[in-house]
């Protein structure tokens, strides 16, 4: 373990000529970038909206609710039928 704490001590002190002004470009792209955020919430914005106006047109012309069809497969329920027949009275 000490051997790696001395190279990473190695390379801390070692200069390295594409760290120079690294820091000044990172921060001027990330200046840069605010831009570009507020255009993606633009963007972001107009599809809420858009989809917002989607979801009420498309619910606001919604036909009035189906129901359900008979659940007897032959008819009407009979009084005879054996499940009603085992059922204790």
């Amino acid at each position: 373990m000490n051997d790696i704490d001395e190279k990473l001590a190695l390379i801390a002190q070692a200069d390295h000529p594409g760290l120079h002004g690294m820091e000044d470009a990172v921060l001027a792209r990330l200046a840069g970038s605010r831009t570009s955020v507020r255009s993606g919430l633009g963007i972001a914005t107009l599809a809420a909206a858009g989809a917002v106006v989607l979801g009420a047109t498309v619910g606001g012309t919604a036909p009035t609710p189906a129901t359900a069809a008979s659940l007897d497969p032959i008819g009407a329920a009979s009084e005879l039928a054996p499940s009603t027949l085992l059922v204790g009275r």
